[in-house]
């Protein structure tokens, strides 16, 4: 068939609309057939059928981003039940393509990272974990287009296995140092916060939230951090015990007074702390006799030696753990990979508490637990 621009308007109740769960999900409140190279299709009407599908340097996401609907380039989505098409389009060098769907949504990559995404509710999120650098930060979504900035990489990991993907973000609730990611119906709901004690550029993570943990932060996303203290942190705290979670500078020294924080661990001071070597499972036992000298786990070039500890790679100077299972560390607390800036607890004994939820640190595949 011949390809050209003419294009009729139609209302949500025409026969045109195949179901009613296709009406609902189309963002636009008015919808439009137009003629393509795989016939008619229904499409939301914000879309502008065009002939032209290739563009130099940033215009395909500025097209994509105007809503361009390449008329010739269209096929059908993969995965899709024959219902969803896509249109393509793409620069010169094709290291940047993106597409526009049939159902509202669209997609732009560089190569194979997401550059930024239209939502069923038609909101423009840009990547922020799109590291381009240099003439090709031309590839991610202009300002002007965007209705924010989300790790969309990250996100979408957390989600998968869910019934929800990135198109399902319907909201962004924005707090003081938290923000939640809402999906579809709001069944499923991403915390994004920051970790102060995180080394530049990798203090953001994200997590999924239960449903009881939705109910609690909805209002006041910065609640997150409660979910993410251990109760017997928040038992010291409401003691009027403080809590610093900021060292700013490298080698910060604590004061054997205040609970310090490194990642998801907690430290809480016990000047008086004392121990025997009968009370012990890990530690130096060289002298069995009166208090010992625990294990002294050295940390060189990055690379951790004699780590008998169970924290991960949070390296401790001195490491002990006593039968009933407390654990209490004392001296520098480095990161293996440098993630943490490094905490010096001086040589008061502190006692590890830990938050064992499984948190996503955004721009790095690892976890805040490991």
């Amino acid at each position: 068939m011949s390809t050209n621009l003419n294009t009729r308007t139609i209302s949500e109740t025409s026969d045109k609309i195949t179901t009613e769960e296709y009406a609902k999900t189309t963002p636009a409140a008015v919808l439009t057939v137009i003629e393509t190279n795989v016939g008619d299709l229904t499409v939301p009407e914000w879309y502008i059928p065009t002939t032209k599908a290739v563009y130099d340097k940033q215009g395909v996401v500025e097209s994509w981003a105007q809503k361009k609907f390449p008329v010739h380039t269209v096929s059908l989505c993969p995965d899709s039940d024959d219902s969803v098409f896509r249109s393509k389009l793409r620069n010169t060098s094709k290291n940047q393509t993106a597409y526009q769907y049939t159902d509202g949504t669209g997609i732009c990559y560089h190569y194979s990272t997401i550059c930024g995404i239209r939502t069923k509710s038609g909101l423009v999120f840009n990547n922020q974990q799109n590291y381009a650098s240099g003439r090709v930060t031309l590839y991610s979504v202009p300002h002007r287009f965007s209705d924010g900035n989300l790790p969309l990489t990250t996100l979408r990991e957390i989600v998968r296995g869910t019934d929800v993907d990135l198109f399902d973000i319907t909201e962004v609730i924005e707090g003081k140092n938290a923000e939640l990611v809402v999906f579809g119906s709001g069944r499923e709901v991403v915390a994004i916060g920051y970790d102060a004690t995180a080394a530049q550029g990798n203090g953001e993570f994200a997590f999924l939230l239960t449903e009881d943990e939705q109910e609690m932060v909805r209002r006041e996303p910065d609640r997150i951090y409660d979910i993410l203290m251990p109760v017997e942190v928040a038992r010291f705290l409401n003691d009027g015990v403080k809590l610093n979670e900021n060292p700013r500078i490298y080698g910060h020294k604590a004061d054997g007074e205040t609970i310090m924080r490194q990642g998801e661990h907690f430290f809480v001071p016990y000047p008086d702390f004392e121990y025997r070597y009968a009370d012990t499972v890990v530690g130096d036992r060289a002298n069995p006799d009166g208090l010992e000298k625990p294990q002294t786990n050295k940390v060189r070039y990055g690379r951790r030696y004699r780590a008998h500890h169970d924290l991960g790679s949070h390296i401790p100077r001195d490491y002990i753990q006593l039968t009933d299972g407390r654990r209490f560390v004392r001296g520098t607390i480095r990161h293996l990979r440098r993630e943490h800036r490094m905490l010096n607890l001086g040589e008061t004994w502190h006692e590890v508490f830990t938050n064992d939820r499984e948190v996503t640190v955004i721009g790095d595949r690892s976890t805040l637990s490991d």
